[in-house]
């Protein structure tokens, strides 16, 4: 998603960064779905996020005591 947002968001100056934690499992599920899920969310992030902002996307495991 960052290569295809990527000049999008240098017009603007926007820093695009990813973070992905170790150890996430794979997850099956629809991935043509998952995929215009995430265009979505970055094409907004991208398009609303003001001149020399940040957008960054995260995966990671949620704790359990926050699950809770």
């Amino acid at each position: 998603m960052v290569s295809v947002f990527s000049e999008m968001a240098a017009e603007k100056n926007i820093k695009l960064n990813v973070n992905v934690a170790e150890g996430i499992p794979a997850v099956m599920t629809d991935a043509g779905k998952v995929r215009q899920i995430l265009y979505n969310l970055m094409s907004n992030a991208v398009k609303f996020t003001p001149q020399d902002g940040t957008v960054e996307l995260s995966a990671f495991m949620p704790d359990e005591k926050r699950c809770g």
